[in-house]
């Protein structure tokens, strides 16, 4: 019965990248998106959500933290625009959301600051953001 039920849930993650729209790292990553723009998506969010729900669910390997990636940033950016943050703030706002939620799966601080030095230098370096 496990195997249905991935194969099941794997289904329904690709069909919700489909027609949902999923926001995935197929199409360019998380770091394009904060070299590009910040500003939430609206219209992929709730795919977003979705694909990572189902991906979980899956336990397969399908890809929750590239969707997850997407999250915290459209996240972080729509809290930024309800505080009227500046887009530099919300760059540097996102990166630490960021941090945070892969400190989660990696599970050590360390790995949390490394992760911002990096990304703000990946940023600095491409003269996005």
């Amino acid at each position: 019965m496990i195997p249905i039920g991935v194969l099941f849930f794997s289904l329904l993650v690709g069909l919700v990248g489909k027609y949902l729209h999923a926001a995935n790292v197929i199409h360019g990553g998380v770091a394009e998106k904060l070299g590009t723009d910040v500003r939430p998506s609206y219209a992929t969010f709730p795919g977003t959500l979705l694909s990572s729900f189902f991906s979980l669910l899956s336990g397969a390997s399908v890809g929750p933290e590239g969707a997850l990636a997407f999250l915290v940033v459209d996240i972080c950016s729509w809290v930024s625009v309800k505080l009227k943050m500046a887009e530099k703030t919300t760059l540097e706002f996102a990166l630490a959301g960021l941090a945070a939620a892969y400190n989660g799966i990696v599970g050590s601080l360390l790995f949390s600051a490394l992760f911002a030095s990096e990304m703000t230098s990946w940023i600095s370096a491409t003269g996005s953001g």
